[in-house]
């Protein structure tokens, strides 16, 4: 059974400025190219139901994904992404890390279990 889905609360208005701020304090930023950010998922993670966010970017010519978990408009974890985070599988648009904005509006997608 899954667990219980507390009510969702309204995703962040600011989470690409959140997530550019987080990547340029990466020690290898620098070296990122085609930064792109996925829309936002309502999930059950280690640190209670928060939003995840996927950053698609390439390092050095290898594609890298990082998933960034977001509660009361913080970061609360971040790490590269694992298999249930199914990164891979979600839609990206491109992340002006420079100034914190997405090139569309990212919509929602559906919650994974």
């Amino acid at each position: 059974m899954p667990p219980e889905d507390p009510a969702q609360p309204s995703p962040p208005a600011n989470y690409s400025a959140l997530i550019s701020k987080s990547l340029k304090g990466f020690k290898d930023f620098a070296h990122f190219t085609n930064v792109q950010v996925s829309g936002l998922r309502w999930v059950d993670a280690i640190t209670g139901w928060s939003w995840l966010v996927c950053v698609r970017y390439d390092e050095q010519q290898r594609q890298r994904f990082y998933a960034f978990f977001i509660d009361n408009n913080s970061i609360v974890n971040a790490r590269y992404d694992v298999s249930t985070d199914r990164c891979a599988a979600q839609h990206y648009v491109p992340l002006d890390v420079a100034t914190g904005t997405i090139a569309s509006p990212s919509t929602l997608q559906q919650p994974i279990y």
